[in-house]
């Protein structure tokens, strides 16, 4: 047993329990942190080259077979397959939405950073499947806006009037509403976060970051945080186009994991 400055940290062998097929032996982390958003992590690995994560789990009486409990963790989806970088193996999905007046920078980085980390990107179009952005680059879009979207992270570029146009659509502004509600990641950059989430109530309780000036549309009940990214729970923000790399960066941690984006920014040379 260990302990430091950001916790306690307990680990131990057990060829007891049930390990994944074609596994032989299981070893189990626990580790508690005084950090929020890693309250509670669970890590174990069953060969050198994979893994299986779960974060923030309400353990309670977890030596109560404890086998059984992660068999059913690995069902419903709570612990994830890993790659033995600690990247996530299941194929995380996202889409990027444009409006017409998108701003180029703030939609293109992400889609082009996610991509290259392995997230499955789809370029939506609010209204259909070319769409002009805010200095005239028309962009071809992989299709167009569901009534419905399954998808692990809903992302919105800024630019004016493309965020205008993003928080007019009631079809878009469920889809958020659904997103946060389930815990899904819902990102947004510039000008969204002030005119779409904020004016929209879907900011209450958050701390946020936008465009400057933007922040008037937050609300009383949200926290403006002057910031390059903000993540707070499943909602991501950032300021603008000097910032959309961060952003971009921010979302890949998210979604494939802290190495592969760490590897990614490398590759990219924007993380020495």
């Amino acid at each position: 047993m260990r302990r430091d400055g950001a916790g306690m940290q307990i680990a131990w062998e057990a060829d007891s329990i049930p390990p994944a097929e074609g596994s032989r032996n299981v070893t189990i982390h626990i580790g508690f942190t005084s950090k929020p958003e890693y309250s509670r992590e669970l890590e174990w690995a069953q060969s050198s080259e994979a893994a299986y994560s779960a974060r923030s789990l309400p353990f309670g009486k977890w030596a109560v077979r404890i086998g059984e409990v992660l068999k059913m963790w690995r069902r419903i989806g709570v612990i994830r397959l890993l790659d033995g970088k600690g990247a996530r193996m299941e194929k995380r999905t996202a889409i990027i939405v444009f409006a017409e007046g998108f701003e180029e920078v703030e939609a293109l980085t992400p889609a082009d950073v996610l991509r290259r980390a392995g997230v499955e990107v789809a370029l939506v179009g609010l209204e259909g499947v070319a769409v002009v952005g805010a200095h005239g680059l028309v962009l071809q879009m992989d299709r167009a806006l569901r009534e419905r979207e399954e998808v692990d992270a809903v992302i919105l570029p800024g630019g004016l009037p493309g965020a205008e146009n993003l928080s007019r659509s009631k079809t878009l502004l469920n889809i958020l509403r659904g997103q946060l509600d389930s815990g899904k990641t819902v990102a947004a950059i510039c000008a969204s976060p002030g005119l779409v989430l904020g004016r929209n109530g879907l900011l209450k309780g958050k701390r946020a970051t936008c465009y400057p000036g933007f922040e008037k549309h937050f609300g009383a009940d949200a926290t403006f945080v002057e910031e390059a990214v903000v993540k707070d729970g499943n909602l991501i923000t950032s300021r603008g186009p000097g910032t959309a790399f961060d952003f971009a960066l921010a979302l890949a941690k998210e979604l494939a994991g802290e190495r592969k984006a760490e590897e990614v920014g490398k590759g990219m040379l924007y993380i020495k």
